[in-house]
Formats: C-alpha cells, sequence, structure tokens
C-alpha cells in the first residue's frame, strides 16, 4: 500500500513521456520535479489522498463521510517520482512483473478532510463502517447486507467504551465477511479475521473436531501437514529433494517422481522479507535451478494446493517459466461506491533460458488463495496445463490496507480480478478443468496421496 511508500524507501519507477520536436538553440529550463508534484493526488478507488506542499507530503485516508490523518513524510523519504508529460497523473510501480499504483491529480482535498475524525470510539467505528461501505467491494457476492450490519451493531457503540469492547464491536460488524483479505488488528494484542478455513485446512479442522487425541487446532495442522509431507516423500519422490526459499527455507520444494515426471510444490508466493525487487532476483536464480534440474523430465506437476498467497510479482514470475509466447494474463480495477477504476492488464512472456512447455498439472484446493489464484488464472493459460483438483479459495483482490485513528489497522478486498477470459471468481473461486479429490483422510491413512494419484493418472493416460 502506499503506506509502504514512507516507510521503505523503495525507488519508484513510473512512466514519463519524452520530450520531442524539432531541435532549438536555447531549450527551456525543465521546471524543478519538486514544482511538479506540488498538489493534491487521489488514488481512486482506495481512498487515498496525497497532499504535497513543498517538499512535505502528507496522506489522508477518506470515504464519503469521514476523513483521517494517515502521515507525513518528506519527498527525499518517497523515492524517485515522475509524471505524466501533462503532470495530471502519477503512476507508481513496485516491480515488473506486477501491478501499478495510479494517483490523479485533483483540485482540492475531498469535503471530508476539511474536519479530520479524531480517535473517539464513535468517530472511529463511523470511519470503519464507511471504510468498507465506500471501497469493499463484494457485498453482493458475499451476501453481506452491510446497512443492517450497521443497524446491527451501531447501539454497542458509545465514547465511554473500552478498548477491548470496541474491538469486539467492530470485530462484530465484519464477521460476516468470509473473505481472507478482511481483518482487524490491534497491535500485538489482538486480531480478528472473519474468513472461515476452506480447502485441505478447512478438511483438517473438520477433523480435529472429530478426534480428541491432540488439544489445539494448530498442533493438529501441523502434525497432520508434517505427515501428509513424509508420504509424498517417501512413497511418491526419488531420492534428489531440493527445499528452498521463504523465511523459513520452505517456499519450493522439488524433486522427480520416477525420473521421468517433475513435482514442483510452491508453499508460498513471497520469496523473503526484503523488498519486491531483490525477492524477484533472488527467485530467479533459485528457478534457473528448478528448472535445469526438470528439464529433461516428461511432465511436471505444480502443487499450490497449501499455497495462501503473497505477492503477484512472484506468482506472475513463476508463471512465466510455462509460457511459449506472449499471453493475456489477468486484470483488475477497483470497485467503489463510486464507480469503477481504471483497468489493469498484465501479459505473461517466457524467462529464463527455456520455457517449460512438456504437459503439466497444477493442483490446487480451497486453500489456494490470493496470489496462488492469480497463479492459477496464469498457467490456466497455457494449452500444455491441465488444472486438476478442487476449485481454488475466491479471495483473489490485494489486501488494501488501511488504519485507524487509535493505532489500530484493519484490510479489506476492493479489486475485482478476472482471468483473460474476463471472467471475475471472487468468492466462488477458480474451478478445476477436472474436479479430483485432493487431500483424501483414508487415502493418507494408507500412505497415498490422493491429488497425485489423479495427477499422474491423468499424466499417463492423457493423449
Amino acid at each position: 500500500m502506499l503506506l509502504r511508500i514512507f516507510t521503505t524507501s523503495l525507488i519508484v519507477v513510473l512512466l514519463a513521456a519524452c520530450n520531442s520536436g524539432s531541435e532549438s538553440s536555447q531549450a527551456p529550463a525543465p521546471i524543478p520535479l519538486e514544482s511538479r508534484l506540488q498538489g493534491t493526488w487521489e488514488q481512486t478507488g482506495y481512498g487515498e489522498v496525497l497532499v504535497v506542499e513543498n517538499s512535505q507530503v502528507t496522506l489522508y485516508q477518506f470515504t464519503s463521510e469521514t476523513c483521517m490523518l494517515d502521515g507525513l513524510a518528506s519527498l527525499d523519504d518517497v523515492g524517485t517520482l515522475l509524471l505524466s508529460d501533462d503532470n495530471d497523473s502519477l503512476l507508481i510501480r513496485d516491480t515488473d512483473p506486477g501491478f501499478s499504483e495510479r494517483f490523479d491529480r485533483i483540485d482540492q482535498l475531498p469535503v471530508s478532510c476539511s474536519d479530520p475524525i479524531g480517535d473517539s470510539p464513535s468517530e472511529i467505528f463511523e470511519h470503519f463502517w464507511h471504510s468498507f461501505n465506500d471501497y469493499y467491494a463484494f457485498f453482493a457476492e458475499r451476501n453481506v447486507d452491510w446497512l443492517a450490519q450497521y443497524d446491527a451493531v451501531r447501539d454497542m457503540i458509545s465514547d465511554e467504551m473500552s478498548d477491548e469492547a470496541l474491538f469486539v464491536a467492530l470485530a462484530t460488524l465484519i464477521a460476516p465477511l468470509d473473505d481472507a483479505h478482511v481483518a482487524l488488528t490491534a497491535g500485538d494484542d489482538a486480531e480478528f479475521r472473519p474468513a472461515q478455513l476452506k480447502g485441505i485446512f478447512g478438511q483438517l479442522l473438520d477433523e480435529f473436531h472429530q478426534q480428541t487425541e491432540v488439544p489445539e487446532f494448530d498442533q493438529y495442522l501441523l502434525r497432520e501437514l508434517n505427515q501428509w509431507t513424509s508420504i509424498v516423500l517417501d512413497y511418491y519422490l526419488d531420492e534428489r529433494v531440493v527445499v528452498v526459499g521463504g523465511a523459513d527455507n520452505d517456499m519450493l520444494l522439488w524433486s522427480t517422481i520416477d525420473t521421468d515426471i517433475g513435482y514442483l510444490r510452491i508453499d508460498r508466493m513471497l520469496v523473503s522479507d526484503d523488498s519486491i525487487d531483490r525477492q524477484l532476483a533472488d527467485l530467479a536464480e533459485i528457478l534457473d535451478e528448478v528448472f535445469s534440474d526438470l528439464a529433461d523430465t516428461q511432465a511436471m506437476i505444480v502443487d499450490v494446493r497449501i499455497n495462501q498467497g503473497g505477492t503477484d510479482p512472484v506468482a506472475l514470475a513463476i508463471a512465466n517459466r510455462f509460457a511459449d509466447s506472449e499471453h493475456a494474463a489477468v486484470s483488475k480495477f477497483a470497485r467503489s461506491a463510486n464507480g469503477d477504476g481504471p483497468v489493469q492488464e498484465l501479459e505473461l512472456s517466457p524467462a529464463g533460458e527455456q520455457s517449460y512447455l512438456k504437459p503439466t498439472v497444477l493442483l490446487t484446493s480451497g486453500t489456494t488463495t490470493s496470489a496462488a489464484e492469480v497463479f492459477t488464472l496464469a498457467m490456466r493459460e497455457f494449452s500444455h496445463v491441465t488444472h486438476l483438483g478442487e476449485p481454488t479459495n475466491g479471495s483473489i483482490s490485494d489486501a488494501l490496507e488501511k488504519s485507524l485513528p487509535n493505532g489500530w489497522q484493519f484490510s479489506l478486498a476492493n479489486e475485482v480480478y478476472s482471468g483473460s477470459d474476463g471472467i471475475a471468481y471472487e468468492a466462488v473461486g477458480i474451478e478445476p478443468m477436472i474436479e479430483v479429490s485432493v487431500f483424501d483422510a483414508t487415502a493418507r491413512r494408507n500412505g497415498q496421496d490422493s491429488a497425485l494419484n489423479n495427477a499422474l493418472q491423468w499424466l499417463f493416460s492423457a493423449p
């Protein structure tokens, strides 16, 4: 989000037009960048406004009824900023491949910012409700009557209430939103996420409630996932197995099955906590090794069944290794109460020394979420890729991160992602081409992986 620009010293690359025309013996003196940046800038559909005055940048978060001051910085902290040739648009791109953040010049601050809110519970509640009302994109898809939620919770709010009671009230407000990108966080003290577990994690939660041996779900989840990994390692993969990447060095796992079938398991679309440029550079080296090791295989299984996301650039950089040519990949736009923002489109193109173009099976489950769903949309563009498994989670939009005046954080989903077919899959998930069992409990007890069995059967029977 934009606030990261103030806190990470990113070098931001933007589109700038080059001057052209007849030569002149005396070119006009260029207008200093700081002068060209002066004014007010809005990111349409996101509720973010930048005000540049001299060398100071002020950030506001606003709704149709409320507004809060959200940060101050100097231009030196923001990084390198270039403008469009008409000085009316500012395109901020973190990296390529990846989407951009566009700000347009506006004449003045939104009306609601003439009187920014304070930190009383009633003001916080109103700003929180209006932020979702104006920018959350999927009330209809998730069958939530947001006005009814306001009526149900408003009487819980008073300016004398405790922080604990306010947190409960806000959590109650968003509780019906079964969306992995909706969250409320009160520092290290409390966090609430209303999304229900789906796919493999949801199945394991059901299994947990049917047993009494393990007292905590996190313990049960870890035990079962470790046992599943052991099954894959012991009964499917060849002797050489490589595991690399991620904060715990467990992002990517690859090996072969009977030497002829490559197996690539991707558990997150996040290489490290470094800048995205550094992550992509590290990822390129890892992927060079992956596809060198698997180059002589006759087919590949790509497994993102427990991948809960990360960043789009990482997802698209991996998908590019399967591209045979340029392909339309995914598009997105911000949906808000004031209308839709501009559509952004991304294309896939071959990367690395040689793309992997042999038969490939992509395995997903309802746990496959966010950037892993963007990866799924991208992979489905390739004719040599067959998508097997369960529908994905259906939480594809980026998380729009926002703050409250008392220091709490929250996030919501405001972006509508579509595949090249123009279909949006938010709330329903991306249906596989072939639906199969991905984590059958009986198969696991017998030392089998139902999804791998189905993938191998399909590869061996495919023409």
